[in-house]
């Protein structure tokens, strides 16, 4: 979120050369049927394309653009040649041309694979496998990791490399499936070195899933207290809602592309009417609210603890506090009191300059997330 501004044309690139692996993919996978033990076709090949460089060499990225671009003409060339014989010669000439002239990007646009790199998260970050990985946590990592994920846990001065900072944006420069490959066979550094254990023989294929959307809620919650942002954007947890008139169901289903407000109760807090936001009370109080302007309620633990790691708080703290979440499911701003402009904690690009407090700061969240939509680039991938 704080990355060099996106623009259109790469993330569009971004998004062909995602589609493009996807198809690869899925192709060697009808052809093979090989797959992982995460129960997702494998990568066959050795490297893939980085997209986590592309995102910080526009220069290569521009290349890139002009050598597929260069690519369709050859084809194109090579097409017309078949049926054109009188202008053969000419046709090759010119393919020869742009096979010299073009600024091919050579290997620099690769990067090392392994065969979970095209992995995606099945648990869809539900706040049931956000708890779940907060007690696998506590089992395997804390005593390296620590509690923060700073990398400061009691064991970590007997590695012969510290850990990395897991509360960073780090999570965000890395595909999912490869986080969690590095979970169960650990990491080598250039010279083959481990730099980290792997816990193949602790940790099944479902516990590295459950332990990296806790990761990511953790990382949430530390640049929220630390520094005022989430250093990643972090999706609304999903869980099962009870709402009025018998719609219930699962939150991300039933958001249906509206702004969601969550609000933690602990007592009988005063919810106020907004016909703009879909409220959902959350919290051991939650259904004793008789409020006609709350759509649904949730009770479970598992939600509540959810929302205050990545609110960067206890959850003793927790009651009182608002989130916003935009129609895309992005979680967007957290509160403690009334809503005010500087409550926005994902953003792309630099904080905007300070303006004046304005009679609604709620309305100009809302006008900000629709303004700032969010373009999630994980793995140098759009997801």
């Amino acid at each position: 979120m704080n990355a060099p501004p996106m623009t259109q044309w790469l993330n569009d690139l971004l998004s062909v050369l995602q589609w493009l692996q996807q198809g690869i993919l899925w192709i060697f996978h009808a052809l093979t049927g090989r797959q992982t033990e995460f129960g997702q076709p494998a990568w066959p090949f050795d490297y893939r394309i980085a997209g986590e460089i592309l995102i910080i060499d526009h220069g290569l990225a521009r290349n890139l653009i002009i050598s597929l671009v260069a690519v369709l003409l050859i084809l194109l060339l090579f097409v017309l040649a078949c049926f054109w014989r009188r202008a053969r010669w000419y046709l090759g000439v010119v393919a020869v041309l742009l096979v010299v002239f073009v600024p091919w990007p050579g290997t620099t646009i690769l990067t090392n694979a392994m065969p979970a790199s095209m992995h995606q998260s099945p648990t869809g970050f539900n706040a049931d496998s956000i708890q779940r990985g907060s007690q696998l946590y506590a089992r395997h990592c804390l005593n390296c990791h620590g509690a923060d994920g700073r990398g400061h846990g009691v064991d970590a001065k007997k590695l012969s490399f510290l850990p990395p900072d897991l509360s960073s944006q780090l999570l965000g420069k890395r595909a999912d499936g490869e986080l969690v490959w590095h979970m169960l066979y650990g990491m080598q550094d250039g010279q083959g070195q481990q730099t980290m254990p792997g816990f193949a023989e602790e940790l099944t294929a479902e516990d590295t899933w459950s332990l990296l959307d806790y990761l990511k809620a953790l990382a949430a919650g530390q640049g929220a207290a630390r520094n005022g942002a989430w250093p990643i954007p972090v999706a609304l947890p999903d869980f099962d809602v009870l709402c009025n008139y018998g719609d219930s169901g699962r939150m991300r289903s039933l958001q249906r592309h509206q702004f969601v407000r969550l609000v933690a109760v602990g007592g009988e807090e005063e919810i106020m009417e907004d016909p703009r936001l879909y409220t959902v009370l959350v919290g051991p109080a939650a259904d004793t609210h008789e409020n006609p302007y709350v759509q649904c309620r949730v009770k479970d633990d598992a939600v509540w603890q959810s929302l205050a790691l990545i609110a960067g708080t206890t959850p003793k703290d927790l009651p009182g506090s608002q989130f916003l979440a935009d129609q895309d499911g992005w979680l967007r701003a957290r509160t403690f009191t009334a809503w005010s402009t500087d409550d926005f904690l994902c953003r792309d690009g630099e904080t905007s300059a300070k303006k004046e407090k304005s009679v609604d700061e709620l309305q100009e969240l809302l006008l900000r997330m629709e303004r700032e939509p969010v373009k999630y680039i994980k793995g140098g991938f759009v997801h």
